[in-house]
């Protein structure tokens, strides 16, 4: 790292080498140039769902304490344009914080907003589902989140239908696609590359329960069966299908929307209004746009609000307590038996996502012709993306074999339609909205 032209993806790395306080300077130090203003006192916050940002707090030459979050992404300076569309979101009616400041430098972009001591809505979750000790103290109740949330989706659904454009190049250019695509590519190289290539080209995996270590290119190649239910595509299909059909030139053919694009929970304020009623309210949009590929537009809310939960993506080393999770090699096929399901909560959320969201959005599409007939595949290929990009999901320091197996068992659950008259949670999901 340089002193002379400090990046927001800088201050990730030493926070994740865990040179905090290095990082702190760095963070000031970015947010001084950039504003023009000192800067003191920064203070990052220990923030599990912050997998490709860094969040916090910091003190400005007036003594006044803001809020903070950069987001960051491998190559971004070179890659990526603005960031940070809060107006644009505001502007199709959806409830927003809006920032005080925000910077659109190159690999410098980040939102100040004024402190606030509002819940995120994922720790309130979290608090709901805690599974081993005592629920975690909430003045929410599940009841209250619940509502909102459907107050929320409609929000979304409208601004969606208001908002709906004909096919543009110019979504080709839309920061969203650094979610997706821009990570199984490696600028100037063909073919699959990016985080695919980083977090599973050439690793040993080894399978939970077996005693035998695989290399990722002969577990990529097999068929999966999870909980009884067979799946027709392998991991190697369902990344080659994901590299192809999100292609920001395959998803300019459809129609575009206004969308956050990332309204993970972690994203996502729980706040009571002046009446005592639950609001929830956006924030950090580094991904939002005028020009969002239609099927785009709430996967990563889908998944990352609904699937990755309870436990098994954001906190692993919860989820292997747990879990019971075991695998068996059987020929061309690794067979998986596991007790994850998503809570009732979770479930809750997805009945409401498919009846507010995407039921009334694809029908829409499909009444004026607008609905592609591979709009399953792309939303399958979007989900599956959403776990096995945003970290590896092979074992490591955090993962274990068991929770890897899981975590790829789920992931092949959104990315592969089943065999035959096989049904889960996700096939399920696309019946109904059919």
């Amino acid at each position: 790292m340089t002193t002379s032209f400090t990046t927001a993806f800088d201050i990730r790395t030493l926070e994740k080498q865990g040179r905090r306080q290095e990082a702190t300077i760095a963070a000031a130090r970015l947010l001084s140039e950039e504003t023009g203003t000192a800067f003191s006192d920064v203070q990052i916050n220990d923030d599990r769902y912050s997998l490709n940002s860094v969040n916090g707090t910091a003190v400005d030459a007036a003594g006044q304490r803001l809020f903070f979050k950069f987001h960051t992404e491998e190559g971004e300076a070179e890659t990526v344009g603005e960031y940070y569309k809060a107006h644009v979101l505001a502007e199709a009616g959806l409830p927003v914080d809006l920032p005080l400041k925000a910077s659109s430098t190159p690999g410098r972009q980040f939102e100040l907003y004024a402190f606030r001591q509002d819940a995120k809505l994922a720790d309130v979750c979290l608090g709901l589902e805690q599974v081993s000790g005592p629920p975690s103290l909430t003045p929410f109740t599940p009841g209250d989140i619940i509502a909102a949330q459907a107050e929320l989706d409609d929000v979304t659904l409208q601004a969606a239908l208001a908002s709906l454009a004909p096919p543009t190049p110019e979504s080709e250019g839309e920061a969203l696609h650094q979610l997706f695509h821009h990570r199984l590519a490696t600028p100037g190289e063909p073919g699959l590359g990016g985080r695919y290539a980083q977090f599973y080209r050439g690793r040993q995996v080894p399978i939970a329960g077996t005693g035998t270590e695989l290399a990722w290119e002969q577990l990529a190649d097999l068929k999966w069966t999870v909980n009884g239910v067979s799946y027709s595509r392998t991991l190697r299909e369902l990344f080659e299908r994901s590299y192809r059909l999100l292609d920001p030139r395959v998803l300019a053919r459809l129609p575009v929307i206004v969308a956050h694009g990332d309204a993970h929970n972690a994203n996502v304020w729980a706040r009571r209004d002046d009446a005592g009623k639950l609001r929830l309210v956006l924030f950090d949009p580094a991904f939002a746009g005028r020009t969002i590929p239609v099927l785009l537009g709430e996967v990563k809310a889908t998944f990352h609000n609904i699937l990755a939960h309870p436990l098994w993506l954001y906190t692993p080393d919860l989820a292997d307590k747990a879990y019971r999770v075991s695998a068996e090699l059987k020929g061309n096929c690794i067979i998986v038996t596991h007790d994850w399901a998503p809570s009732d909560l979770r479930q809750q959320f997805l009945a409401l996502k498919r009846d507010r969201y995407w039921g009334p959005l694809l029908a829409r599409l499909k009444d004026t012709r607008a609905l592609p007939d591979d709009w399953e595949d792309t939303i399958r290929s979007a989900l599956f993306c959403c776990p096995t990009l945003v970290m590896t999901q092979l074992p490591g320091p955090t993962r274990s074999p068991a929770i890897s197996l899981l975590g790829l068992a789920v992931s092949v659950m959104c990315g592969s339609e089943p065999d035959g008259d096989g049904a889960d949670v996700v096939s399920e999901f696309f019946r109904r909205v059919r």
